[in-house]
């Protein structure tokens, strides 16, 4: 159980009198200065005197000799309070664990197999926090904020607009239970008893973790019992439509569910474990468990699997399974993580929103919203961003952390954090994201995935000034060089792509323009598929010349029955493609380009130009540039799209996702743009490692240049099993 102690002093006129569990009765003079521990909720009090320790039930907690109005003082992790109020919060949160979630799930005759397992194992106990006492603010004069959105100086800018910030005020721990009812258990596997429950444990666990199956046990998290109870219980609170971005709203809109199902990951409190939900569309909608596939049907790799379906809202009506600290859900089978759910169901990419990534996220506040998701200030569910730093302007409610606070996530007092509420025009999947503030450092707890090698990647919107320069490391090790997000020309490749900087020399601004060389090579995907629709036709081995181009004016004449090779045939098209793929592109790019240089040359003290005169687009020594960027082979056995596609990977970028489209609409629009289409939104390679079956991982975000004013808007991480880079479907 986490504990912290409390000290007391300044107490020579009064006692503390301690009813022990077995009848006795124990007085310590206060003066005496003994320590109490207890634990972060106070169901239990251990006291600690002279070498010997009594254990206690809050409720048999008393205080004699200690007046209402008494002035003398004890210390709780630095600050103080009144002595005589100490009795009344430990019975206050006594008596708010009487309704905890262990409680509830207690009084239900329906799941009295899983609750045996509770008891068996003490995970009981695990689900009984409700208030951590150690999260205090240091004064009044250096208290932030709390739930009330009301302090100016917390109207944050992240990217264009501001977000008005509030810290919460209390920090609270709440808990989700995945519970199959008896009578399931029994149908579907003639589980009767919790002695039957261990045996399918020990079937499910000893295969995967077959240097424990020997683990008696049961309060040890490795034992099989202890796997299988403590998988169905998740460190949040998640009711059935914010288990994963359906919402019930309509942010389900911005999702191509043809494509891929609307689905969340979070961790559990079986160790170095992760749990998937869903919630396909079509005729068998709903919030699944550990489901993989699409609608309900096999993935474009072939992989199916059911899983756990959860009951719906209207099934839990007449079951009292919400109270202080958490909620239960029925399921109609066993949630595992066994080898199913980690050689089958997770064998796959694994896209993880930030805002779930630290339980914290999705733990009830004062105001009873979780932060993901929070309604805006104006009692809506979804809203527009704002650029003001006003408070009462700013209907914003975006919460903040304080360091030390949000479990998975480490940094210090210079890195300012909070969670984003939703805007569905917003340039983030699901419409939030994690909002990284100032000279920042923070170090956040990956998800635990199966055993193997994994590629990393984060997703984010660039091409602000403000995202700077990050440092990224996985496990403490730098991946490659820093990575600058600032704003800069689409195609690194070439000569007109250039960032700009604000420097000073002297007395005088200036603006410097250098060379972007880790944007990736950006050509619009319509072009792409332009290309790849009017001129390609797909064969057995790839893609060859259409026999009909685009513009028929423009097709060459070939000489009746002469043969001539995709590779001739492509050399006459080349122009045509290449100035399509780039010329059009690096006209405007030239443009801009050329007359920052001109400026350099007639105000040096006012602009410098890191390089030569800009080359025009059209001269024969860029053609020749141009048609050297292109391994036709690769152009030919992949087609555009594809090929691009892994130009821009092995640069280390990526597109944006392919299944979600940022706005406001009412139903599915197909001809939306996707974030894949929006040159802003790009996912950072990140690099790959290996993760290990009971360890964890950890990636690093380090801003290395100095100053307040920088960001990271952190949308999503990806997880890539490394063998299926090659056949993963980039959407």
């Amino acid at each position: 159980m986490a504990t912290h102690m409390v000290c007391l002093f300044m107490c020579a006129q009064s006692q503390l009198v301690v009813n022990a569990t077995d009848g006795s009765q124990t007085k310590i003079a206060l003066d005496r200065k003994p320590s109490v521990t207890f634990g972060l909720y106070g169901d239990k009090v251990k006291i600690s005197y002279e070498g010997k320790t009594k254990e206690i039930d809050v409720k048999d907690l008393k205080f004699e000799g200690v007046k209402a109005d008494s002035k003398e003082m004890i210390i709780i992790n630095g600050e103080m309070f009144p002595l005589a109020s100490i009795k009344s919060i430990l019975q206050k949160s006594y008596e708010e664990n009487a309704t905890h979630l262990a409680n509830l799930i207690a009084k239900n005759p329906d799941v009295s197999i899983y609750y045996a397992a509770l008891k068996a194992t003490h995970m009981d106990d695990s689900i009984k926090h409700y208030v951590d006492v150690t999260y205090t603010w240091a004064s009044d004069v250096h208290r932030i904020d709390s739930c009330t959105w009301t302090n100016p100086r917390l109207c944050i800018r992240a990217g264009g607009e501001y977000d008005n910030v509030a810290y919460p005020e209390k920090r609270y721990f709440n808990y989700t239970a995945l519970l199959v009812p008896d009578a399931v258990l029994k149908e579907k596997y003639g589980i009767n008893t919790l002695d039957d429950l261990r045996k399918i444990a020990h079937e499910l666990y000893d295969p995967m973790y077959p240097e424990h199956k020997d683990i008696t046990d049961e309060t040890d998290r490795r034992n099989a019992l202890n796997r299988f109870i403590s998988y169905h219980l998740l460190p949040i609170y998640g009711d059935y439509y914010t288990l994963t971005a359906m919402d019930n709203g309509d942010l389900q809109y911005n999702f191509n569910r043809t494509k891929a199902d609307i689905c969340d990951w979070y961790e559990t409190l079986m160790p170095y474990s992760t749990i998937k939900f869903s919630f396909p569309s079509g005729a068998q909608a709903g919030l699944y468990v550990n489901n993989r596939g699409v609608r309900m049907q096999a993935d474009d790799r072939g992989g199916f699997v059911r899983g756990a379906k959860v009951n719906t809202p209207g099934e839990m009506m007449d079951v009292p399974h919400t109270c202080l600290n958490g909620i239960f859900h029925y399921i109609d089978d066993i949630a595992a993580y066994d080898q199913t759910t980690q050689t089958v169901v997770f064998y796959d990419r694994v896209r993880v929103d930030a805002t779930t990534l630290s339980p914290d996220f999705m733990t009830k506040l004062t105001d009873g919203e979780v932060p993901r998701g929070h309604t805006w200030g104006n009692g809506k569910k979804y809203g527009n961003g704002y650029n003001t730093y006003n408070p009462l302007d700013n209907p914003s409610r975006s919460v903040g952390f304080k360091p030390g606070f949000v479990r998975n996530f480490k940094y210090k007092e210079n890195t300012h954090v909070h969670v984003r509420n939703r805007a569905l025009y917003s340039w983030s999947y699901e419409g939030d994201e994690v909002i990284l503030k100032g000279n920042y450092d923070a170090t956040i707890k990956l998800p635990s995935l199966p055993e193997g090698m994994y590629e990393l990647r984060l997703a984010t919107c660039v091409g602000f000034d403000t995202r700077g320069v990050v440092q990224m490391y996985i496990d403490g090790v730098p991946m490659g060089d820093p990575v600058d997000f600032r704003p800069g020309g689409q195609n690194s490749l070439s000569p007109y792509a250039y960032l700009r900087e604000e420097t000073r020399m002297g007395t005088n601004r200036v603006t410097r323009y250098f060379q972007n060389n880790q944007a990736p090579i950006w050509i619009n995907e319509s072009i792409l598929k332009e290309i790849q629709e009017n001129t390609l036709i797909e064969g057995a081995e790839g893609w060859s010349i259409s026999s009909s181009w685009s513009d028929p004016v423009k097709e060459p004449y070939i000489e009746e029955g002469k043969d001539i090779s995709d590779a001739e045939l492509m050399e006459i098209y080349k122009d045509e493609i290449i100035d399509k793929l780039f010329k059009n592109n690096d006209r405007q790019l030239y443009r801009t380009a050329h007359n920052n240089w001109q400026q350099a040359q007639n105000n040096p003290d006012q602009v410098i130009f890191e390089g030569d005169e800009p080359i025009d687009p059209d001269s024969e020594e860029m053609n020749s540039y141009y048609a050297n960027l292109i391994d036709w082979t690769s152009f030919f056995k992949l087609g555009p799209v594809k090929y691009f596609d892994k130009v821009m990977h092995d640069q280390g970028w990526m597109r944006g996702a392919g299944d979600y489209s940022p706005g406001w609409r009412d139903s599915y629009n197909a001809d939306v743009q996707t974030m894949r289409e929006l040159s802003n939104l790009r996912r950072r390679v990140i690099g790959t490692f290996y993760m290990s079956k009971n360890y964890n991982h950890y990636l690093r975000l380090q801003q290395t240049i100095p100053g307040d004013v920088y960001e990271m808007a952190f949308d999503y991480i990806e997880l890539v099993p490394v063998p299926l880079l090659e056949s993963e479907n980039i959407f």
